[in-house]
């Protein structure tokens, strides 16, 4: 019996291929038929992603759930997900308010609570050991004896003991006590306009508003008055105006960080920036006192000095020194360490330590990152040249 002839399970190249493709044996052809399939399905998948991308280009879908004024993307990036780092405003408000405290006159304090009108200003915690902030100017000619602060829950506390800030409005103060609530700086002081804030209105918890300006002149444009290198001139401005009942109070993010504190008259609506009070406080808990650098001088911005000849040297660099003689003020103070170089009105200061000096970086907020004492270099030009010189910084002390 003739055995059955095996199975050939080999795949046959069909025989209508031509010659040459036959010859090329059945493996070629299935690797090449791979090969071909892979890329017709990546020529499908890029003309109908094509087709669907330019469907959503040319209509609103784009403008509706991707990334236009009406995108559903937009609005989760940019409030879904600050709201996970940002405190809610229940929160935020018993914070605030718990470290902000009232300042008062001791003579309105009786047997009952503090009568919300009687309240002079506000201040807020540096620490939990009893160091508080405020910017009431009128700490400045009030006797220790005469004021009391009153916390959120009404206890009353005298003051041991005020240091006063010789540049500005900014006072810190000290009472007795222990584990009083506190708020964090914010690591960087340099807002921007339209960075949104909380200010903390004592009668009503907290008011949202916003940071409008920054590095604005706090003087009015038509005094001509020039300013001092020894003290701040530029301010943030906020948008909404401040009672005399908050002024001194902290200006916070929605994280809870100090911006800063509001400063100024009743309606002023500046801000002391974060940078200043930290520098200040430091300065309290190493010498017991707030000193301040010094630097002695007049002068006014070469970017807004008006009526300069177009060919002026260093065109808007710097500024330019000034004086006022109706005002008594000269262009370099007798006790200023620059007083030796014969420095006149009409020379200029460019830099401190290579720091150019300008609007947005003015001459007290660079100072003010110095101590009494410092050895820097200033940059100056006299006669139409430029020099540099290193000298050792005065000191202020109220």
């Amino acid at each position: 019996m003739t055995p059955a002839p095996k199975k050939n399970n080999q795949t046959k190249v069909p025989p209508h291929l031509p010659s040459e493709i036959r010859k090329r044996g059945p493996v070629d052809l299935l690797h090449e038929w791979y090969v071909l399939k892979t890329v017709g399905i990546a020529v499908l998948f890029g003309f109908f992603s094509g087709f669907i991308g330019g469907i959503v280009v040319n209509t609103h879908l784009g403008e509706d759930w991707l990334w236009g004024s009406k995108s559903k993307a937009r609005e989760y990036f940019s409030t879904s997900q600050a709201e996970h780092t940002n405190l809610s405003r229940g929160t935020l408000t018993q914070k605030a308010l718990s470290t902000t405290v009232g300042i008062y006159r001791a003579s309105s304090i009786g047997s009952i609570a503090p009568r919300p009108e009687d309240r002079l200003a506000s201040a807020f915690f540096l620490t939990a050991d009893g160091y508080l902030a405020t910017t009431a100017p009128f700490m400045r000619t009030t006797a220790i004896k005469d004021i009391v602060v009153v916390t959120n829950n009404a206890r009353i506390y005298q003051l041991e003991s005020i240091a006063l800030d010789p540049a500005t409005d900014f006072s810190i103060l000290k009472i007795k006590g222990n584990n009083f609530d506190v708020l964090p700086f914010v690591n960087n002081d340099k807002n921007d306009s339209g960075t949104f804030a909380w200010m903390v209105v004592p009668s009503e918890g907290l008011f949202p508003s916003e940071i409008i300006a920054t590095g604005v002149v706090a003087v009015n444009s038509k005094d001509r008055q020039p300013f001092s290198s020894d003290i701040p001139y530029r301010f943030d401005v906020i948008k909404n105006s401040a009672s005399a009942e908050s002024l001194g109070s902290p200006l916070l993010n929605g994280k809870g960080e100090i911006l800063g504190s509001l400063a100024g008259s009743k309606n002023n609506r500046s801000v002391l920036r974060a940078g200043l009070l930290k520098s200040a406080f430091d300065r309290v808990l190493k010498d017991n006192k707030i000193t301040r650098p010094s630097l002695g001088v007049h002068f006014f911005e070469a970017a807004q000095t008006l009526n300069l000849p177009e060919n002026t040297p260093y065109g808007n660099r710097g500024v330019v020194l000034a004086g006022d003689i109706t005002r008594k003020i000269v262009p370099v103070d007798r006790k200023s360490p620059l007083a030796a170089l014969g420095l006149k009105a009409g020379d200029r200061i460019l830099a401190i330590n290579n720091e150019s000096i300008s609007s947005m970086r003015s001459l007290p907020d660079i100072l003010f990152d110095y101590n009494p004492g410092d050895r820097v270099e200033i940059t100056y030009v006299r006669d139409n040249k430029e020099s540099k010189k290193t000298m050792t910084l005065g000191g202020l002390n109220h």
